[in-house]
């Protein structure tokens, strides 16, 4: 897992949080976000200030794609995620190294966001890569 989301730029800009949103992204829409949810398309993904501040307006981001970044980013920034995908299923997800804290698999009962547990175990991630880049870049080198 290469951990290189940009943690000063996606974090909890403390908005209010009155919308929703989903992302489609490689996934196919299931339709199961609210009607006046907002969509998050590639070209809005692409701007990335943007997407932070749209993140930082929403409590829940339904999530399509079966793997993306997103639900990270989401997180990061203090949003809840429901996924929804054909092609993974939540046992297989539950081995994703970023974890489970704030998914919501389908349409079981919400799973709340630990947002500060989330953001330090995300850093850990990133010193824990790090760490291991040191380490075979010794070995290769030696």
């Amino acid at each position: 897992f290469l951990p290189i989301l940009d943690m000063h730029l996606f974090h909890d800009m403390k908005k209010p949080r009155t919308k929703t949103c989903y992302f489609i992204g490689k996934g196919e829409n299931q339709f199961k976000h609210p009607k006046d949810a907002i969509e998050l398309n590639r070209g809005i993904a692409g701007n990335q200030e943007y997407l932070a501040n749209a993140l930082n307006e929403c409590q829940t981001l339904y999530c399509y794609d079966p793997v993306t970044a997103m639900t990270e980013i989401a997180r990061l920034c203090g949003t809840k995620v429901r996924m929804y995908n054909d092609k993974y299923s939540k046992q297989d997800f539950a081995e994703y190294e970023p974890g489970m804290n704030g998914i919501t698999w389908g349409d079981e009962d919400e799973v709340p966001l630990e947002y500060h547990g989330f953001r330090q175990h995300y850093s850990w991630m990133k010193g824990e890569f790090m760490r291991k880049m040191d380490d075979f870049i010794k070995e290769t080198q030696a």
